[in-house]
């Protein structure tokens, strides 16, 4: 799990079509980026983004859209949010995930006892 993935006063602006998952997933997608809230299904046209804006500063926030077109609306009124498609994020947390199991694997030493046993010639003793 990553933690202030954003710099201060950092959210995340969030895009997908109906029924790709942002709603069921968001939970976990701002827990993975240490962000501390979820306004979701905001319409940038009938939503005061003002208020939004507020918030977006004060906190970080997972913000959750249906279109590209009010996902760059709110990133307008708030330059500080990022701005990603619900596949972009889900492809960064899966590459986060990667880079940590590896880096867990490389952490791991075998006993030395099965490192000589596992080379040719050595046998014990």
């Amino acid at each position: 799990m990553q933690k202030n993935v954003f710099p201060l006063g950092k959210s995340l602006v969030m895009f997908g079509p109906s029924g790709c998952g942002k709603t069921r997933n968001a939970s976990a997608i701002a827990t993975h980026f240490g962000l501390v809230d979820v306004l979701d299904n905001v319409n940038a046209k009938n939503e005061d983004v003002k208020t939004i804006q507020g918030e977006l500063l004060s906190r970080h926030i997972l913000v959750i859209v249906r279109s590209p077109e009010d996902a760059l609306a709110v990133s307008r009124w708030c330059t500080y949010a990022k701005v990603g498609s619900f596949e972009a994020v889900m492809q960064r947390i899966a590459e986060d995930q990667s880079a940590a199991a590896l880096a867990a694997i490389n952490a791991m030493k075998a006993p030395q006892w099965l490192a000589d046993s596992a080379l040719p010639g050595k046998q014990e003793q």
